[in-house]
C-alpha cells in the first residue's frame, strides 16, 4: 500500500494520525483574497512532494499535480508489495472525480470563445491524461483504465482489479484513486454552503465536508500467487457490491435504498452474512442529508446497536475520486492491528442512530471490515475485506451485444428529452440520454459510459463564472454535470434504474473500456 495525503506519507503515519484524532485540515492561506466563508482544506504541501520525471516522460508536458502526488503514492504500493517499481504488463486502474481543473485554470483566463491559448493544459485537464503520467512513470505496457464513479470511485478500482483477477486476466492488479483540489470545484461546493472548517460526520452540528488531496495505491494479487512469491498478506478483499439510488444527481435517497442494496450486494458477494461484520468505515461526509441516510441504511442492513460505525473524514479530508481507495487503505490497518478508528470531533452524536460510534479508538478484534463510498448520481460501492481467505469465485460467462443504436439527429435533443430534460445538464449526459430514450425498452439494470473529456464544458462554465464574477458568481448546479459519470447517472435516474453504474475514461479507448466494464457486470 502507498498513500500521499496532508495527513500523512505512509499507511501507518495516517492510521496512528486517525487514532490520535489529528485533522488535516487548515484555512488555505493562497485563498485568503477569495472572499471565502470557509477556506479549511486538506491540501498536500507541495514543496513535499518532489514531482517526478521519468524515464519517457510524455513529451515536455509538465505532469499535473494530481499526477505528481499519484506517482510516488503508487511507487510506494509496489515497494511494500516487494515487487519492482516499473509495472511492466501488470492492468494499472485508477479513479478520480473531476480531473484536474488546475491544469487549466491559467488557459482558461486567456480563453475567449472556447479559444484555447494552450493546448496542452486541455490535454492535462482529463482524467484519462493524470492516469496517463502514472502509466508512463511506472513504464505500464500493460491494460490501463480509469473509472470516475465521483466519490466512490475508490471503490470502483478495488472492484475492477478483483473482477480481473476472479476472471483469469492477471494474478495481480495496482489500483488506486488520485485527486486534486481546485479553487475553482471548491468556490462551487462553498456556493452550495457544503464545507465546513469543522468537518464533523454524524453529529448534530454537522454543517458539512473538508476537502482533501492525494492519493492512495494498492496491490491486489490472487491468493496463489501471493503464496508463491511468499507475499506478506494484510487483508483478503472479500467482495464488493455496487448500486444507484435512482434519485437525485446530488442528494442521496433518504431512505439510504441504494446504500442498503450496495451494502447486501457485497456482502453477497463475499458469501458473509451481515453478524460477520466487526467494523463499518462510512462514507460519512459531514452533510446533513448523506449521514441521516447512511446511518439509516447501516442500521436496517446489520440490525446490531454493538457495531462499530466511524468516519475518517474528519481527519484525512474528502478525498473525492481517491476517498475509497485510502479507507480502503484504513480498513486494512484496522483488520491488521485490531483497532477501530474515531470520528473526529463527533460530540454530539445524531439522535437514534443505533450503532456504536466511536470517538476515541477502540482496541477490539477486527476479522471483517466494510468501506462505503457514495457519490454524485447515486452511484453507491461498498468493499468487504476480511482477515481470513475470500473463496467467491467467477467464472467466464458469455456475454452478449443485444441491440446497437445511435443519435440520427444532433439536433433534437429537446424534442427527446424535453426542456426539463435539458436545464443544468452537461451536453455529454443529454446526448446519451437522448439515445438512450429512442432506444427499444430492454430492462436494463445498469448502465455504463466512456468518454475522454467528460463534464469539460461544466468546468470551464465553472471557471468562467469564477473570473467574472468571484466566487459568489459560481453556479453550484454545475458541479454534478462536471463529474465524469453524470452522462450514466442522468439516464438512470431519469428512467429509476438501480443497478450498476459506471463511468470510464480512459482517453480514446474509453468506449471499449466502458464495454469492458459493462461485460463484467
Amino acid at each position: 500500500m502507498g498513500v500521499v495525503t496532508a495527513l500523512g506519507t505512509t499507511p501507518d503515519e495516517i492510521f496512528d494520525a486517525v487514532l490520535a484524532g489529528t485533522t488535516a485540515g487548515k484555512p488555505v492561506e493562497r485563498w485568503a483574497d477569495q472572499g471565502l466563508r470557509v477556506s479549511t482544506a486538506a491540501l498536500v504541501d507541495r514543496a513535499s512532494v518532489s514531482v517526478p520525471v521519468g524515464p519517457s516522460v510524455i513529451g515536455d508536458v509538465p505532469v499535473p499535480w494530481a499526477s505528481a502526488m499519484a506517482i510516488p503514492a503508487a511507487r510506494a504500493a509496489l515497494r511494500d508489495a516487494g515487487l519492482r517499481e516499473e509495472l511492466g504488463a501488470t492492468p494499472l486502474v485508477v479513479s478520480n472525480t473531476i480531473g484536474a481543473p488546475g491544469s487549466i485554470e491559467p488557459v482558461d483566463k486567456n480563453w475567449k470563445v472556447m479559444d484555447p491559448t494552450e493546448p496542452l493544459g486541455f490535454v492535462r485537464y482529463a482524467q484519462g491524461a493524470l492516469v496517463a503520467f502514472v502509466a508512463d512513470a511506472l513504464q505500464a505496457r500493460g491494460p490501463v483504465r480509469c473509472l470516475m464513479s465521483t466519490c466512490a470511485a475508490g471503490n470502483y478500482v478495488i472492484g475492477a482489479a478483483l473482477d480481473i483477477i476472479r476472471y483469469g486476466e492477471s494474478e495481480l492488479v495496482l489500483c488506486g484513486g488520485l485527486e486534486e483540489v481546485s479553487i475553482m470545484v471548491y468556490t462551487a461546493f462553498h456556493q452550495l454552503r457544503a464545507v465546513s472548517d469543522r468537518c464533523r460526520p454524524f453529529d448534530k452540528e454537522r454543517n458539512g465536508l473538508m476537502f482533501g488531496e492525494g492519493a492512495a495505491f494498492l496491490v491486489i494479487e490472487s491468493e496463489t500467487h501471493a503464496t508463491a512469491r511468499g507475499a506478506r498478506v494484510y487483508a483478503h478483499v472479500a467482495g464488493v457490491g455496487y448500486a444507484n439510488d435512482a434519485h437525485n444527481m446530488v442528494q442521496p435517497d433518504p431512505k439510504g435504498a441504494g446504500a442498503i442494496a450496495a451494502i447486501q450486494n457485497a456482502l453477497a458477494d463475499a458469501a458473509l452474512p451481515a453478524i460477520a461484520v466487526d467494523y463499518v468505515n462510512a462514507h460519512g461526509t459531514g452533510t446533513e442529508a448523506n449521514d441521516a441516510a447512511e446511518l439509516l441504511a447501516v442500521r436496517t442492513v446489520f440490525e446490531r446497536p454493538e457495531l462499530e460505525v466511524s468516519s475518517t473524514k474528519g481527519s484525512t479530508g474528502h478525498l473525492m475520486g481517491a476517498a475509497s481507495t485510502l479507507e480502503a487503505v484504513i480498513c486494512v490497518k484496522a483488520i491488521e492491528r485490531n483497532i477501530v478508528p474515531p470520528t473526529v470531533r463527533l460530540s454530539n452524536p445524531i439522535d437514534n442512530a443505533g450503532l456504536r460510534l466511536p470517538v476515541t479508538p477502540h482496541a477490539r478484534p477486527v476479522n471483517v471490515a466494510v468501506s462505503s463510498g457514495f457519490g454524485f448520481g447515486g452511484n453507491d460501492a461498498v468493499v468487504v475485506f476480511a482477515r481470513s481467505s475470500a473463496t467467491a469465485d467467477c467464472e467466464h460467462r458469455p456475454v452478449y451485444v443485444s441491440q446497437t443504436f445511435k443519435l440520427d439527429k444532433a439536433g433534437d435533443l429537446e424534442a427527446t428529452l424535453g426542456k426539463k430534460g435539458l436545464r443544468h445538464a452537461e451536453r455529454g449526459a443529454m446526448l446519451w440520454a437522448a439515445m438512450l430514450e429512442r432506444a427499444p425498452s430492454f430492462g436494463t439494470e445498469g448502465a455504463v459510459v466512456g468518454a475522454a473529456y467528460p463534464g469539460y464544458h461544466q468546468v470551464v462554465g465553472i471557471m468562467r463564472d469564477y473570473q467574472t464574477g468571484g466566487s459568489k458568481n459560481v453556479n453550484p448546479m454545475r458541479v454534478p454535470f462536471a463529474t465524469a459519470n453524470c452522462a450514466a447517472s442522468y439516464w438512470l435516474i431519469r428512467r429509476g434504474v438501480t443497478g450498476y453504474s459506471g463511468a470510464c475514461g480512459s482517453g480514446e479507448c474509453a468506449g471499449l473500456d466502458a464495454m469492458l466494464s459493462a461485460a463484467a457486470h
